[in-house]
């Protein structure tokens, strides 16, 4: 259906900006949240594919909502905060959390930038890392949370 086609070019999409890097830093960091309660968080270029997103969606997994901790980060510049430093689950519909779900990190790199490890501060200023759920909401819809960075 139209849905799952204008989901997977969107994962060609971001796989495609993820390319834009400058050395290991990019604008857009994949990532997959713990499969257990307290587990550990994978980030990655390119994590998920096409394929895969699709066959999520097809299983019926929704992401409704996303809870990150801390929402607000203050860095000095030059500072480099661990991404392992992030929590991040995504709940579904029934309030309930989804385990191993692919999310999207960005950032805008003239204040802060990703690496699959951690996210940098370039220049002082305040910018928005965006995490959104590659996966859609039950009403066909995109979560997402701000975290709220102050670098100066």
């Amino acid at each position: 259906d139209m849905y799952r086609t204008l989901i997977i070019v969107g994962a060609l999409f971001i796989g495609a900006c993820a390319g834009q890097e400058t050395g290991l830093e990019s604008t857009r960091i994949e990532g997959r949240t713990a499969a257990v309660a307290n587990g550990a968080m994978l980030y990655a270029l390119g994590l998920w594919t096409a394929p895969e997103l699709d066959s999520l969606q097809r299983a019926g997994v929704r992401v409704d909502s996303i809870t990150v901790v801390p929402r607000e980060l203050r860095m000095r510049r030059g500072d480099r905060m661990p991404l392992a430093n992030l929590t991040v689950v995504v709940f579904d519909s029934a309030g309930q959390p989804v385990p191993a779900a692919p999310i999207l990190l960005e950032s805008d790199p003239a204040i802060v930038a990703l690496t699959p490890l951690e996210v940098v501060a370039h220049a002082t200023g305040r910018s928005i890392v965006h995490v959104r759920s590659l996966l859609p909401t039950r009403l066909g819809h995109t979560a997402v949370h701000e975290i709220r960075v102050t670098v100066e």
